[in-house]
């Protein structure tokens, strides 16, 4: 089989047209995917464990559920990334609490590295979302 150079050319321009809108939906898709993740590590790590209370049976405090709703995904402005943000003034102290490197530290059965435990989690899936991103991509411009 051959091809002639303006055919060759025609296939790459394809396939470069698929580049923005196929990096933008995969980066939409694996967003959606870090958000439930994200939301669903602080409910395992925060929101599943009771509140402590005092030696008189009184809660040391009242459980508002503002970090989990402040939780977010912010697409680039290309969407050809995200980053995972919350907003809440002890969010990042919170998680990064207890990691040897952080001086902020909470009881250990309080330990909530719901960020970390998400980026494991979806490590191989993200790894698969870009491999057939790529595949579409390269296929669009037909054999």
């Amino acid at each position: 089989m051959s091809f002639t150079t303006a055919e060759i050319a025609a296939r790459w321009a394809r396939r470069a047209a698929m580049v923005n809108p196929e990096v933008r939906r995969t980066m939409r898709s694996l967003a959606d995917l870090y958000l439930a993740a994200s939301v669903k590590h602080m409910d395992a790590d925060i929101y599943s464990k009771p509140e402590d209370v005092s030696s008189t049976g009184r809660k040391k405090w009242v459980r508002s559920r503002n970090l989990r709703a402040a939780e977010r995904v912010v697409l680039t402005d290309d969407g050809a990334g995200f980053t995972l943000t919350n907003e809440t003034v002890y969010a990042s102290r919170r998680h990064e609490a207890n990691k040897a490197s952080y001086p902020y530290h909470v009881a250990p059965a309080r330990t909530a590295h719901w960020r970390d435990e998400t980026t494991v989690e979806l490590r191989t899936r993200t790894a698969y979302a870009l491999a057939a991103m790529n595949l579409r991509i390269l296929r669009a411009g037909g054999s």
